[in-house]
Order: structure tokens, then sequence, then C-alpha cells
């Protein structure tokens, strides 16, 4: 386990309970943006919509079977197993998640269809052309080598399976100082190492051997979530300042905070924009 997985690690438990209330994540399960739309106006609707919108996207239906690369408490595995019934494994280097996890799955009846494996998904041990569909939702910007996350992705698919990939990025490549510590403390908070920008995260696709390579912008579709993390973050900084300096809280824990006024700056600075991609293994 690396510093930086460490890291990722003691960031999500730390905010599990905070996202407990803030997220309404004992109704929906998903630690992500929601997406929202004409028809999806709701916080807690809108979360799961993000699953759906990215099913569309690679067309998953219930033969597939789904790798959930980075899967949090199993969210989107739960809803494509019972929303489309394809069958999926989740895989996590969290432990404690995968625990959250495994009881939702039995809670819901899901054992048949949801499998959980603690590992990383950028060096997995599963055989090639394994799965139909690899699945990253706000998981990817997590790794600390995004090449050879894309590359053991493609080895793990089937010629003609899909990856699909929902994060945040950026627009352009960062042109100051200023823009490149704005984008720095924005993920260091949420365990984030590096932010790619839309041409150069294409460019790893492709390279990788991927086809299709379809870049799909969805900013103003998760600006509701957005600015749901900006305005608690707002109202919890200086309360986690205070916190921070008597002990009670970790420096992770106010970072954290820190990132989700950041990531507010940065969108509204059209630095960053949030975008679903999706990209093919060529049948040869």
């Amino acid at each position: 386990m690396t510093p930086h997985q460490l890291r990722v690690i003691q960031y999500n438990n730390d905010i599990h309970s905070a996202y407990k209330w803030l997220w309404a994540l004992d109704r929906h399960h998903g630690i992500h943006c929601g997406f929202f739309d004409e028809t999806t106006h709701r916080h807690v609707d809108a979360v799961l919509n993000m699953n759906r919108v990215m099913a569309a996207t690679v067309r998953i239906t219930c033969d597939d079977a789904v790798l959930d690369a980075g899967c949090g408490i199993a969210g989107s595995g739960i809803w494509i197993a019972r929303e489309v019934g394809a069958r999926v494994t989740g895989m996590n280097i969290n432990h404690a998640q995968l625990q959250k996890a495994q009881r939702l799955i039995v809670r819901y009846g899901l054992g048949s269809k949801i499998d959980l494996c603690l590992g990383d998904y950028s060096r997995s041990a599963f055989k090639s052309c394994s799965f139909d569909v690899v699945w990253f939702l706000e998981s990817l910007c997590c790794s600390e080598d995004k090449a050879l996350t894309i590359q053991e992705s493609y080895r793990i698919l089937q010629p003609g399976g899909r990856i699909v990939i929902a994060d945040a990025f950026l627009q352009r490549e960062i042109q100051t100082a200023e823009e490149r510590k704005l984008v720095a403390d924005w993920g260091r908070g949420w365990g984030v190492p590096d932010v790619l920008s839309e041409a150069a995260f294409t460019r790893l696709l492709v390279d990788a051997g991927f086809a299709g390579v379809q870049f799909r912008h969805h900013t103003n579709n998760v600006i509701p979530s957005s600015r749901r993390i900006f305005i608690t973050s707002l109202f919890l900084k200086p309360v986690a300042r205070i916190f921070c300096g008597l002990g009670l809280r970790s420096s992770l824990q106010l970072d954290s905070i820190v990132s989700g006024l950041n990531q507010y700056y940065v969108r509204e600075l059209n630095i960053g924009i949030y975008g679903i991609v999706s990209a093919t293994k060529p049948v040869l």
C-alpha cells in the first residue's frame, strides 16, 4: 500500500459520517455528484440518475459483466444489479468500505449478482478479457498512475468491451502558478494527486488502444452538487479550523473542507469541467 493510497483510505473513512447527512448517503449509497436534468431536480434522485446516464452511455445490458473500479460502498453496483440486471464486481482498496458494501448487498438480496474484491484497480489480478464494462465513477481521479490504470482496464476488457468514466477534468492545461496551486489544493484534500485536461486524458485512452473515444461535457448537470458541497464547506471551515487546532479533527479533514471550496472556485474560473468519457476496446 502506497502512502497516497493510505491517504485516500483515511479520507474516505473520515468523511463517511459527514456524507451520511450532507449527501443523504443512506438513501442512495453514492459518494459522487448527482446528474441534474430536465426531469431530475432533487439531490437524491440526481445521485441515482448519474448511474442511469453512465449505464446508458455504454449501453450496459443484463448480459454484461461490469467492474465497478473504486466502488465505494457499492452504490453503483447495487443500482446496476437492480435496475439493469448485469453482474457486477466491485473493487476497492478500502476494506472498511467493502464491509459496508457487503452489508448493503445482503440487505438488498444481491449476493448472487455482486461480488466484492479488495485490490488496486491499476494492478489487478483479473485475467485478461474478464469484463464487458469497466466503470469509474469519480474514482479514477485518485489513481497515482492514470496511464497504467487505463492500460490495465484495456487488458481486462473483452474485445468490444467498453470503459466509462465520470469525473472532473481541466478544460485546458494550467497556465499560471496561481492556477496550479488552486488545482493542487483542490485535489489534496480529496486524495486526488493530479487532474488531467480533457485533451491529455483522451490521449491516454487512445495511446492504450481504445477506439471511439467520446468526451461528453456535463458541467452544467453537476452544478447543484458542486454548490451543495461549497455551501456546506463554507459553513464548516471555521468550525473545522478550531477543532483541528484543539486536536479534535485531523488536518486531512480540514483539507477536505478546503477542497470543497476549491472545487467550486476551479469551476467558476472556467478551469475545471465535468465530463463522462467512454471508449471501446476494438475487436481485432
